[in-house]
């Protein structure tokens, strides 16, 4: 049994980095193209791929992604800080902010990641997943691995 687990974990594992990697180059050829409307369609599809869509008042949608789309250089330099929020949807900013900018923004702000970082909160979060990252000699793996590894080991707790 522990075998099947196991290989569905490694299924698991493949289909969540193709899905990042999917999204990042969406999000970048939107931004790249300056389609504004495209880059919109994007951000809430990946919010109800993730669950996450619900966390942003439906008459509150296009303007959380408008908010996203005239931050995207701020993203894109790493200044956006997604963990002030005026929208409260700190998971979802965490999830666009990562997959615009992986590199800057690390780790996502998600409750099975949050329990493998141990006492981590959003006012706390860039500078754990820094720590994290300093820590543990990341620099062979992507983000996406990263985050994923991380992802599973909370969702084990």
């Amino acid at each position: 049994m522990d075998l099947e687990k196991d290989s569905f974990y490694e299924k698991q594992h493949q289909y969540n980095i193709a899905q990042k990697e999917m999204f990042h180059n969406w999000l970048q050829d939107a931004i790249k193209n300056n389609k504004r409307i495209l880059f919109c369609e994007i951000v809430k599809f990946i919010g109800r791929e993730w669950s996450v869509l619900r966390t942003v008042e439906k008459e509150e949608l296009d303007e959380f992604c408008n908010n996203l789309w005239k931050n995207r250089e701020k993203i894109q330099k790493g200044t956006y800080k997604w963990n002030n929020s005026e929208y409260n949807a700190y998971s979802y900013e965490s999830k666009i902010c990562f997959l615009i900018n992986p590199e800057y923004y690390k780790l996502i702000y998600d409750g099975n990641v949050r329990k493998a970082l141990n006492k981590a909160t959003k006012d706390n979060w860039q500078d754990k997943a820094d720590e994290y990252y300093q820590n543990n000699n990341n620099k062979e793996k992507i983000p996406f691995e990263i985050d994923w590894t991380l992802w599973l080991e909370g969702s084990k707790k």
